[in-house]
């Protein structure tokens, strides 16, 4: 009689987001100019460096809704031409917010 034991494959393949190897951030800069009252929108797609006085992005600049950019940031993302990313130094008084892109709060 064998002690053998025969022990099957089980297969799963939990659903999660797609792994980024930098995830994506937007970053909400005030104006420049005084009497101008829209934000810029940045959303990174490299490193996301906070350095003395700065953050440090690589990235693109979007004029986009935060609805458009939340429920199409991969689309975005993917088809933005190579010659718009920047790599640039924001100064700390510049900016509002930084938000994960990839982040779903559970309602």
């Amino acid at each position: 009689m064998s002690n053998d034991l025969a022990i099957s494959n089980v297969s799963y393949k939990p659903s999660a987001p797609p792994v980024y190897k930098n995830t994506p951030y937007i970053v909400l800069l005030a104006p420049t100019e005084p009497k101008s009252k829209s934000n810029t929108k940045f959303i990174t797609t490299g490193k996301l460096d906070i350095v003395p006085g700065f953050i440090q992005v690589r990235g693109f600049f979007v004029e986009l809704e935060d609805q458009e950019i939340n429920s199409n940031y991969n689309d975005i993302i993917s088809s933005v031409d190579k010659e718009k990313i920047v790599e640039i130094y924001f100064p700390n008084h510049r900016v509002i917010s930084i938000r994960s892109l990839i982040y779903k709060a559970v309602r």
